[in-house]
């Protein structure tokens, strides 16, 4: 309630208790309601299918005690899981709830090992559209040569075909080639792999186009990047551990007719192919190919 006396003073409080109100209608009344909204702006159902909608990355201060429950929707009941969780955080697979405490800080980069380094590059095959000049979409830093955090350095525990595997792949997402290495301690194979025009043009196209999953079997992959010229830089990626043969189609890249195709690590035209490609890609490797377009090299 609002008094004079309460408005003549120099601050003013206002105070309602509306814990006791009442609505009353005589016979006859007609009682007026908001008018529904237009369709189509509403709020749609929550899905059934389990989707996570807080915050991906949380941050804790260490050795204090750590209590998070993801935010998460579907249908229930719902099961959690994570990877790679921080020593002393353990997560309840029925509520979600994260508890325990961390040791000490830390930044958990991306390391040296291949199962991060795949996660990291193929979980953006969703995101391709969102790409572009001024907001690429970034994988973090690259993991070759003598890698290390402060004043412990190492080669990179990645083999040769990985660290292939690893540069084409953040070359096809256009995300930015930060180095997480010691320049100073390059070694021959390493400077090939960051000195190759052909490969490192593809990450630099003025098109900015992002690569996207075109094709999928088990372990095998299809990635294609639209680049300026009307050309396709394609990935052909074997996730698996065992050689095996990965074919293109032309209908999946969005061409047609023959097409020359160029291996752009070894800077060597291969053939002019009518309507697809195959190749024996090493297990966790990569061929990167360029495929039509007005190419002069």
């Amino acid at each position: 309630m609002l008094n004079r006396d309460m408005a003549a003073a120099k601050r003013v409080f206002v105070h309602a208790d509306w814990a006791e109100a009442k609505f009353e209608a005589t016979a006859g009344a007609v009682l007026a309601t908001s008018k529904a909204p237009p369709p189509g702006l509403l709020t749609p159902p929550v899905p059934a299918t389990p989707r996570i909608n807080g915050a991906r990355v949380v941050g804790v201060r260490p050795g204090k005690p750590c209590l998070y429950t993801i935010a998460a929707s579907g249908e229930r009941p719902l099961r959690f899981a994570a990877n790679n969780l921080p020593q002393g955080l353990k997560l309840d697979p029925q509520t979600g709830r994260l508890t325990g405490s961390v040791a000490k800080a830390g930044t958990y980069p991306i390391d040296d090992k291949w199962d991060t380094v795949a996660r990291c590059g193929f979980e953006l095959a969703g995101p391709a559209q969102a790409a572009g000049p001024g907001h690429w979409n970034d994988p973090d830093m690259m993991v070759l040569g003598h890698v290390g955090w402060g004043a412990n350095h190492w080669p990179t525990n990645l083999k040769p075909d990985e660290q292939l595997t690893h540069l084409s792949l953040w070359c096809l997402l256009a995300s930015p080639l930060l180095l997480g290495c010691d320049l100073t301690e390059l070694d021959e194979f390493t400077l090939s792999l960051l000195t190759n025009d052909e490969v490192i043009e593809v990450n630099q196209d003025p098109l900015g186009r992002q690569a996207a999953r075109v094709a999928k079997d088990g372990d095998l992959e299809v990635w294609a990047k639209e680049m300026e010229d009307g050309s396709r830089a394609v990935g052909l990626f074997n996730r698996g551990r065992r050689p095996a043969a990965v074919t293109a189609l032309w209908k999946d890249l969005g061409i047609t007719g023959p097409q020359q195709v160029r291996d752009l690590w070894r800077q060597q035209d291969l053939t002019v192919a009518k309507d697809a490609c195959r190749a024996e890609v090493p297990g966790h490797g990569c061929v990167l190919l360029r495929i039509g377009g007005k190419q002069t090299r």
